[in-house]
């Protein structure tokens, strides 16, 4: 999420250029020890989950920033009451759609329905909430309650790096000859929405 966040720092000061002054501040609020090598990695995220909501509330409600931004909404169960306003990126509803049989027998637990409604309040409280695509906003009002207003669609961008490595206009050029086309980098497990 380091990425996200210097892309958002980067297209932030870019847009507003020096009419407003923008530190961007990214704070870690997970777990202060990186996972020991004999602990399970599902014993290791829940115990993430418990620090969090004992800690992460009570520090960001007393934090300086005029805006906080969570950048994976299924951690918006942080976002404190009468804190700063707090906008959140949602990049998908997975767990929640595992819970509720979306992907057939592959359901997750009680603990998780759990944390999922809490995430839920917490981006109820949002401002604003960015969604990578629209299946990702459709699902925000249908299951966690999300009014459409507050959901913007805003796709995941390009690193600046990989743009100019692409030759954009190289591309532009094959898609004349050849078509458009769609290049998918990623897995293609069965939760994904292909059909989008």
């Amino acid at each position: 999420m380091g990425r996200y966040a210097n892309l958002l720092s980067k297209s932030l000061a870019d847009v507003l250029q020096a009419s407003v002054q923008i530190e961007v501040m990214v704070r870690r609020l997970s777990l202060p020890v990186r996972k020991p090598g004999w602990l399970n990695a599902v014993w290791y995220a829940w115990f993430n989950h418990v620090w969090l909501i004992l800690t992460a509330r009570f520090r960001l409600r007393h934090s300086q920033a005029d805006v906080l931004h969570i950048v994976d909404g299924s951690y918006a169960y942080v976002v404190p009451e009468g804190g700063p306003a707090a906008v959140a990126t949602v990049h998908d509803l997975i767990p929640w759609l595992r819970l509720i049989g979306r992907f057939g027998s592959d359901r997750g637990s009680q603990a998780a329905a759990t944390l999922m409604k809490r995430a839920f309040a917490g981006l109820r409280r949002c401002e604003s909430l960015l969604a990578d695509s629209e299946s990702t906003a459709n699902d925000l009002t249908e299951y966690a309650g999300i009014e459409p207003s507050k959901v913007t669609v805003v796709p995941v961008a390009l690193a600046p790096v990989f743009a100019a490595a692409a030759g954009i206009s190289e591309c532009s050029r094959i898609a004349e000859q050849q078509g458009n086309y769609v290049l998918h980098v990623g897995n293609n497990s069965y939760y994904k929405n292909r059909a989008g």
